[in-house]
């Protein structure tokens, strides 16, 4: 694949964007953090306090469609939607 060259003006928003990237990561892991203390101090339980509520919501799993005998031998690919791209901002 070829890359095309950009201007050190396209540098200064990669740049940006990696150091957005980044802080979001560290935003993430922090939430997860507190959320598993939150958890902890809540013995597990559905607790609220103030304007603050935290509740366990279950999720049922997701089909493992793969699974079911019949589904083996149908060609999926014609319900397939339409194909998407995304952007990833690499740094090297």
């Amino acid at each position: 694949m070829e890359f095309i060259k950009q201007s050190k003006a396209w540098e200064n928003v990669a740049k940006e964007a990696y150091k957005a990237h980044k802080k979001r990561k560290e935003y993430e892991e922090l939430e997860k953090k507190l959320l598993a203390e939150l958890k902890e101090v809540s013995s597990n339980e559905s607790s609220e306090y103030g304007k603050y509520r935290f509740q366990k919501i279950e999720r049922k799993g997701s089909v493992d469609y793969m699974s079911i005998p019949e589904i083996q031998s149908i060609d999926l690919d014609s319900y397939r939607k339409k194909s998407s791209f995304c952007w990833k901002l690499f740094i090297y």
